[in-house]
């Protein structure tokens, strides 16, 4: 999972680089609050790409187990990744919620909140698979030199929607295994 995480972040890095003009990678740093520090930016853009798929560390998707109702890895993203982003990296709790919904629907479907409520922390595996999450998450960020979380409360919406197209497009190829 970190492998996938890290290949996502990384094909990210490489939009952004390869992809991005120079006014889109303006705009993005700009709405994060990073001026013209478009290395932070980029860097931070390649994070929250990696964290994309942190929900597939739960039990139900790890051991394939066959239930009724399944929660889909993306469920579990946007479920455990505000307290992640909140306690772990400091983010706000309106970022923090934001950018959960953004990565959680990295499949083309936003998670609703009526479909994350009843989510128990039974059904995610209880603290020893969100220790696992939040390990999982600080190794990414440590092995992407640590981007700063940013100073703003929450993203405008045409760059949260960028940001999405972005995330899932480096996953779609992330995921190729060609």
């Amino acid at each position: 999972l970190l492998f996938h995480m890290l290949d996502a972040a990384n094909v990210a890095q490489a939009i952004w680089d390869a992809t991005l003009q120079l006014d889109g990678r303006e705009f993005y740093s700009e709405a994060m609050g990073f001026g013209d520090d478009l290395s932070t930016a980029r860097d931070l853009v390649a994070f929250w790409a990696g964290l994309h798929d942190i929900g597939k560390a739960f039990p139900q998707f790890q051991e394939q187990k066959k239930v009724n109702r399944p929660l889909g890895h993306g469920q579990v993203s946007a479920v455990v990744l505000p307290g992640i982003l909140q306690d772990e990296f400091g983010y706000s709790r309106e970022l923090a919620c934001q950018l959960a919904t953004v990565l959680g629907g990295h499949h083309g479907v936003f998670p609703r909140s009526i479909g994350l409520q009843g989510i128990t922390q039974c059904d995610l595996g209880g603290p020893p698979w969100a220790a696992k999450r939040s390990a999982l998450a600080e190794r990414l960020h440590a092995l992407l030199s640590e981007p700063p979380a940013p100073s703003i409360d929450c993203l405008p919406q045409h760059i949260a929607m960028a940001l999405s197209g972005l995330v899932s497009v480096a996953d779609w190829i992330a995921s190729n295994e060609e």
